[in-house]
């Protein structure tokens, strides 16, 4: 059933002067009566306007409704059905299927009445509010929605956005495996992601595609043990105030059964990541698929310290992403799995911006390009042994270093680099070696005509001689019976 609720009522009335005679007086010494003098009384079209003003206004009042569209499932009456809902039983008990779609007719408010969650004593909740004009979501909807152990809330192509903190619910069983809490925003504009939107659940994720958001509040996830993913794409932020974790840091959790998996930022603009921002680690055992960190084709103008954080049994993957300004220790990469880092633009880096990266033998770096922002002498950063990366990272990728003040340019050539010139220049050495050789012999055959003949740098063997003579017959007119197919 969807309601329409208007706060108050509007009641409206008339106010009528009584003019009562007064009794007279008895006997002459009794006082006059003084009546009150009449109120000045307004000219008849003026009150006339007045009153049909107001009662204009009434009319306008009474039908501009206060609020949006309550969404209710089951929808009552018929006519009114935007949303269906179905309830199924599954191996660990009910799960519930709530879909809505609005058809861009109407603005929607999600409240407690949605749906008796806690009398359906259900174990799986899923929520999908599509198409809709702008979305309010309410802490009573989170209190109710989040009773059942397992859920999710997507808002597909829902205009503008509210949300709010949850608020903390108790559970029925705190530490079933299966307490999820996701949220899907595609498609939509959302003012602010707050904190303590998801909480309180083993497990938890957030995804964000084609959608603009406002500032991400830190401490979006809170008291969760693990995070599935989080998946920034074909997005714009303005600002990731700080750790999404309350915690500090994102231990990653995934199932098989998962498009994504840890964390995602592709084709995405995030204006400012502050510190500590992403701060992820895992450690994986035997049954577990690789855990990924993919920042591919993205813009980040400002990055603090620690704003991408990996440790641990992670795959990381930072390609093709242009960076602002870079602050000391703004990546900070250490992982035992694959770690590309490679055709990256850094318009604005501090000295140890990438000092945090930490090198092994599956790490592959190339043709980076960084500008730093320092105003030193630009003697050191023009050595040819100058390196922004660390130690462990040595000279294994192709870089440029351009000071923004002083737009020198010099590129640091890798090792490997060298080792393919010195292999190319062996390469070269040898053929030559062989051509002068080869040339050498040539020579020896042009003096020697009692085994060879050589015309034009061919050799001919003392073999083809023979044939050449049995030619020279034929054609002379001297029978070879080895060529003459009409002897017998």
């Amino acid at each position: 059933m969807l309601s329409r609720a208007v706060s108050g009522t509007q009641q409206q009335g008339a106010h009528r002067w009584r003019w009562q005679s007064l009794p007279r007086a008895s006997t002459p010494s009794a006082r006059p009566v003084k009546f009150p003098s009449p109120a000045p009384r307004l000219p008849c079209n003026i009150s006339g306007w007045l009153v049909a003003a107001g009662v204009m206004v009434m009319l306008m009042l009474g039908a501009t409704p206060c609020c949006c569209l309550e969404a209710r499932c089951p929808a009552q009456p018929a006519f009114e059905s935007y949303c269906q809902c179905a309830t199924a039983r599954i191996r660990s008990g009910i799960e519930i299927t709530i879909k809505c779609d609005f058809q861009k007719k109407e603005e929607v408010v999600l409240t407690k009445n949605i749906y008796p969650f806690r009398e359906s004593k259900a174990v799986s909740a899923s929520v999908r509010i599509a198409n809709a004009t702008s979305v309010r979501v309410t802490e009573g909807f989170l209190g109710a929605w989040l009773e059942v152990l397992s859920v999710g809330l997507d808002l597909w192509n829902c205009g503008t956005v509210s949300l709010v903190t949850a608020p903390p619910v108790y559970l029925r069983h705190p530490h079933a495996f299966s307490t999820f809490v996701g949220i899907g925003l595609v498609g939509c504009k959302v003012p602010e992601i707050p904190a303590g939107l998801l909480r309180d659940r083993v497990t938890a994720s957030l995804l964000v595609m084609n959608s603009a958001v406002g500032v991400v509040r830190r401490g979006v996830f809170q008291r969760v043990r693990k995070v599935r993913y989080i998946v920034l794409e074909d997005s714009v932020v303005e600002k990731v105030e700080g750790s999404v974790a309350l915690e500090g840091y994102v231990t990653l959790h995934q199932l098989d059964s998962h498009r994504w998996n840890g964390l995602t930022l592709s084709n995405t603009n995030i204006h400012e990541l502050g510190p500590g921002a992403f701060n992820l680690t895992h450690k994986a055992n035997k049954l577990e698929n690789v855990h990924k960190v993919v920042v591919e084709n993205s813009r980040v103008d400002y990055m603090g310290r620690g704003g991408i954080t990996v440790q641990g049994d992670v795959a990381v993957t930072i390609k093709n992403n242009s960076f602002g300004k870079l602050e000391d220790f703004a990546l900070m990469i250490d992982v035992t799995r694959d770690f590309k880092f490679e055709d990256n633009v850094v318009v604005a880096a501090e000295e140890g911006a990438l000092r945090g990266l930490q090198c092994h033998n599956f790490t592959e770096m190339e043709t980076n390009m960084i500008y730093f922002s320092t105003e030193r002498n630009m003697t050191e950063l023009l050595q040819p042994s100058f390196n922004p990366f660390p130690a462990s990272c040595g000279h294994s990728q192709i870089f440029r270093v351009v000071n923004q003040a002083l737009p020198l340019t010099t590129t640091a050539i890798s090792t490997s680099t060298w080792v393919l010139l010195v292999l190319l220049l062996l390469l070269v050495l040898a053929v030559g070696g062989v051509l002068h050789r080869w040339r050498e012999n040539n020579k020896m055959l042009n003096f020697s005509a009692n085994n060879f003949q050589s015309s034009n740098g061919v050799t001919s063997s003392a073999r083809y001689e023979a044939t050449q003579q049995e030619v020279n017959m034929m054609q002379d007119g001297v029978p070879n019976p080895l060529y003459d197919r009409t002897a017998l």
